[in-house]
């Protein structure tokens, strides 16, 4: 995608939602219960990955240590769907990617 459309070098919007990003009427109205897990793992861009592999060395990586993978993982996972579910109430019109719920 064009720099003046999408800054953090990644793929259009079409191409996220393609993909499964958060969109709230495809998650209600369409059962596409799916898009809740999705977007943790989808990226706006190449920044936007970076940024958050950056954040999960320097929190997660310590956390790992502390408390075991398992749990970190879980704790990820939930609270990254908690992330989507939070974006799907009070953002309910944004397209969604990314997982800063779980980071």
């Amino acid at each position: 995608e064009a720099f003046d459309v999408n800054p953090t070098f990644g793929p259009s919007a079409d191409v996220l939602l393609r993909l499964g990003a958060k969109k709230t009427s495809l998650i209600v109205q369409g059962g596409e219960w799916w898009r809740l897990l999705a977007p943790i793992v989808l990226h706006g861009g190449i920044l936007h990955f970076a940024f958050n592999m950056l954040g999960l060395l320097n929190v997660g990586t310590p956390a790992e240590r502390e408390f075991g993978p398992l749990k970190i993982g879980a704790i990820f996972v939930v609270s990254g769907i908690n992330g989507v579910l939070l974006s799907a109430i009070f953002v309910p019109g944004q397209l969604g990617v990314g997982a800063p719920g779980g980071i």
